[in-house]
């Protein structure tokens, strides 16, 4: 359990060194400014976000397959089955939840362009 915390809080720590060693900052005076300013962010961070959702995603789809091949195997118990069932659906709603935060950034992202 103790590997496992160490190793959150060095990828935390790494992650936030990563976006804090090369950024810049940018003030915005008025509404174009802040488009700059925006996209300025955007194409710089681009490739980090791409990637980290990307890792979500894959990670969300493997946590799928493995609880359906676990509720394969737990198909004559019928408390562990249940349990799965459960996992199950908690893997399917984290897995819409981080299509859903796509779609939510996109609107943020065109909103700010109107």
């Amino acid at each position: 359990m103790k590997k496992n915390v160490f190793k959150g809080v060095m990828f935390t720590l790494f992650v936030g060194l990563l976006l804090l060693s090369n950024s810049t900052e940018v003030y915005a005076a008025d509404k174009e400014t802040l488009i700059n300013a925006w996209n300025a962010f955007i194409l710089e961070y681009r490739i980090i976000m791409a990637w980290i959702a990307g890792m979500g995603a894959l990670t969300s789809v493997l946590i799928f397959i493995f609880h359906m091949v676990q509720l394969g195997n737990l198909s004559s118990h019928p408390i562990k089955r249940r349990e799965a069932m459960m996992n199950l659906m908690i893997s399917m709603i984290c897995t819409a939840l981080l299509g859903g935060l796509g779609v939510i950034t996109g609107l943020f992202y065109q909103i700010m362009l109107i």
